[in-house]
């Protein structure tokens, strides 16, 4: 197999010791890397040499929480209001689309240093096929949901039970289909889209799925105030309060944003070992959640997937929080 050798580069290898080699080499066969170091041996002359001099190479970005293919963008971030234009818009998708729209979406992937990626669609399969080709690693979930989109644009939540039918034999089709291929790039999750947009028996038979298969949950939760007034009126309690009389609350689950979680939902959190997945929010509370032993994930959710300008994000967001609230925050930040 060919081997392939970079040279002259700043390694950051973010191991446990932080070790850093400052004109460091890396030397790959194939797809592998076989050596790393202040230099590296080879028994022959590599077959392509990368002088990386002023370059970074360090190990690929982990995005947690993704929606790809999205060809309303530009549309959502002026009116900001994904009630009346992402939920909506979704509703028109047909599954050609995500295989169509793959490639544009792996491309952005790459290069913003992205070598691993959750991706929650309502058609996975055709992204699926295009991640097995541009050759990066995946953690697969088919929204699963059962409301008229487009009538969330007033307001009006209509449940259609054979919606989530359909949508939850989707995610089982994606699991048998895609679960281990390419050499184990692909995996896939269960993912309910949220506990305004699923009803209670769904939940439940995407916990029975997950726990069968051994497999991760994920889902929006205290995305919105319109998620937690819906579940408070039909449920009487919060999203998380609900999740949790539900037996879903738990560290088999990750929960997308958080933003409207009370006191008492966090201290649920935490008692379950559920993970949260932190997006652009600046006002999620994401050093107290790492304080309090939370395992936090990073996402780029619909916008751009540019991991740099996300880690730039949070950190001016903390810090203006910290300041806000007049608290120390801020010095760990700096």
């Amino acid at each position: 197999m060919e081997e392939t050798l970079i040279k002259n580069a700043f390694i950051a290898t973010m191991d446990g010791d932080g070790t850093i080699y400052r004109e460091g080499s890396i030397l790959l066969e194939a797809d592998v890397i076989t050596d790393l170091g202040p230099t590296v041996n080879s028994p022959r002359a590599p077959e392509h040499i990368i002088d990386a001099r002023h370059m970074v190479a360090l190990p690929g970005f982990v995005n947690a929480h993704s929606h790809l293919q999205q060809y309303f963008r530009g549309i959502y971030e002026l009116i900001g209001n994904f009630y009346e234009v992402n939920l909506p818009l979704e509703g028109y998708r047909r599954p050609e689309d995500m295989e169509w729209l793959g490639p544009s979406s792996c491309a952005e992937f790459i290069h913003a240093g992205c070598t691993t990626a959750m991706v929650v669609y309502t058609y996975p399969n055709g992204f699926a096929k295009n991640v097995k080709e541009a050759g990066f690693r995946t953690i697969l979930g088919a929204d699963i949901e059962e409301v008229d989109l487009v009538k969330l644009m007033d307001g009006t939540y209509q449940y259609l039970p054979g919606k989530g039918e359909a949508a939850f034999k989707r995610a089982v089709d994606l699991h048998r289909r895609w679960e281990g291929e390419a050499r184990g790039r692909i995996t896939t999750i269960v993912a309910p889209k949220a506990a305004d947009l699923a009803l209670p028996e769904t939940y439940l038979k995407c916990k029975d799925l997950a726990e069968t298969h051994d497999l991760m949950m994920t889902t929006h939760l205290n995305q919105s105030w319109r998620e937690v007034t819906q579940v408070r009126r039909l449920y009487g309690k919060t999203p998380i309060q609900h999740l949790q009389t539900l037996g879903v609350l738990n560290d088999r689950l990750t929960g997308a944003h958080c933003t409207y979680s009370t006191g008492n939902d966090i201290k649920l959190i935490t008692q379950s070992g559920m993970g949260i997945l932190h997006c652009r929010a600046v006002t999620n509370p994401l050093l107290q959640w790492l304080d309090l032993g939370i395992p936090v994930g990073l996402g780029t959710d619909d916008y751009f997937h540019d991991m740099l300008q996300l880690l730039r994000q949070n950190l001016r967001g903390q810090r203006t929080r910290a300041r806000l609230a007049g608290g120390s925050e801020g010095d760990a930040c700096n």
